[in-house]
This record gives C-alpha cells, sequence and structure tokens, in this order.
C-alpha cells in the first residue's frame, strides 16, 4: 500500500511538473507575440510621426495648397491694409470744487 501511496505522489509531481512547464512554455510564447505587436505599434508611430513632420513643413503646405486648394501666393498690391481708427480724446470732468466756489 505504501508503495502505491508513493508512486501516485510521484506521478501527481511529474504530472504537476510538466504542467508547469507547459504553462511557462505558453506564457511565454504570449510574451514574444505581444513584444512583436509592441515594436509594430512603434514602428507604426513613427511611421505616422514622421508623414505629420513632412506633411507640415512649409514648403509641403505651400505646394498642396496650390495643388489641390488652387491657391497661390500672396502679391503687395492685393493686400488691403486698414488704418486704425484715431484712439478717443479724453473729455475733461468738470472740477466741482471750482464749481462749489462759483456758487
Amino acid at each position: 500500500m505504501k508503495s502505491l501511496i508513493s508512486l501516485f505522489c510521484v506521478l501527481v509531481t511529474m504530472f504537476a511538473v510538466v504542467f508547469v512547464e507547459l504553462e511557462e512554455r505558453r506564457m511565454n510564447y504570449v510574451l514574444l507575440q505581444k513584444h512583436r505587436e509592441l515594436r509594430k505599434v512603434s514602428q507604426e508611430e513613427r511611421l505616422r510621426e514622421l508623414q505629420w513632420a513632412k506633411s507640415t513643413k512649409p514648403q509641403q503646405l505651400d505646394k498642396m495648397a496650390k495643388m489641390r486648394l488652387t491657391m497661390r501666393k500672396v502679391e503687395s498690391d492685393r493686400v488691403v491694409h486698414f488704418s486704425s481708427p484715431p484712439p478717443p480724446t479724453p473729455t475733461p470732468e468738470p472740477n466741482t470744487a471750482a464749481q462749489k466756489k462759483e456758487l
């Protein structure tokens, strides 16, 4: 009977070790997959940042405005300058002390 119990304990221990090793291998595969996904996403982010930097350069914006929006450079004779209105002149406030003396 003792040998049967000890044999059972050895088998359970071996199955437990095999199960732990298989679970470790599965988790390593999951970790590898997530690491690859992270690298792919970070590479896409860098690519989008480069595209954004290229598209916001002044030369690129000017080119896009000419091609897609049919805009053109502003000529100096086409600019209208508006003069600002003159500042308001302050109105003198009545001197109340002088008015009291006159009364």
